[in-house]
């Protein structure tokens, strides 16, 4: 059986012809015998297609609004007890740099006497062009309480001198050394000259970290002093630090 061309061809375009029509746009204002048809236009805020009314990708409220606000109530109890104790803390290692106390115990009239004192200074000199550094000579003033002397305040003001030996820190941040100096004492009633030896570890200035800054003095530290009133000597042993600034 011979089959044309012509036929070929329209037996090849029956399954196009058969498949329901997939929605051509027409042109605007062109309808069935040449009438407009009118075209409703819907506002989709979100600008997501197929979400018509939806909320957008973002929610403006929960974006500007403070994490506390938004925090469940253990996160709230959580955030306020570690408010609680970090401030006192903070407040107490601040005041312990600045002004960190020693435990001292003095021997006076035959007697001992303990008690707690804190010490802070003034450095001078040193080469400052360096990162770290020490200073030449600090001016060290003191104020100690004891416990069972009669006046109980003791003040003292000292001229010292450290002896940085070696580094024990691989930055350099902490050394052993030795220094030694004089200073003059009074409980407002007596004056006492004195003489001054400690060793233990020290911290040089330039380093800006919490507990490094200013410059400390940590060991062990002894006193000779000759009181002028009544004539006597006195000694002082002390687990001692003290802080320098420059």
């Amino acid at each position: 059986m011979k089959i044309s061309v012509p036929a070929l061809f329209l037996l090849l375009m029956l399954p196009l012809l058969a498949a329901p029509s997939t929605g051509t746009a027409q042109p605007a204002g062109v309808g069935d015998g040449g009438r407009e048809k009118s075209t409703t236009v819907t506002d989709d805020s979100s600008g997501v297609a197929g979400a018509p009314g939806s909320r957008p990708w973002y929610d403006t409220l929960t974006v500007t609004q403070p994490r506390y606000a938004r925090a469940t109530p253990l996160e709230r109890l959580a955030l306020s007890a570690f408010t609680a104790v970090s401030i006192p803390v903070g407040l107490a290692i601040g005041a312990t740099t600045i002004l960190p106390p020693s435990i001292t115990v003095l021997q006076e009239d035959d007697e001992l006497r303990a008690g707690v004192a804190f010490s802070t200074g003034i450095g001078f000199g040193g080469d400052t062009t360096k990162f770290i550094f020490f200073p030449d000579v600090r001016l060290q003033l003191e104020g100690a309480y004891f416990f069972t002397r009669t006046p109980q305040p003791v003040m003292r003001a000292g001229v010292l001198f450290d002896a940085p030996i070696a580094s024990i820190h691989s930055r350099d941040f902490v050394w052993f050394g030795m220094a030694g100096g004089s200073g003059l004492s009074t409980d407002l009633k007596t004056v006492s000259p004195y003489l001054e030896g400690w060793m233990g570890l020290l911290t040089p200035m330039g380093i800006r970290f919490l507990t490094l800054f200013p410059m400390h003095n940590y060991g062990f530290r002894t006193r000779a002093g000759y009181n002028t009133t009544t004539g006597r000597l006195w000694y002082e042993f002390s687990i001692s630090a003290t802080s320098t600034f420059w």
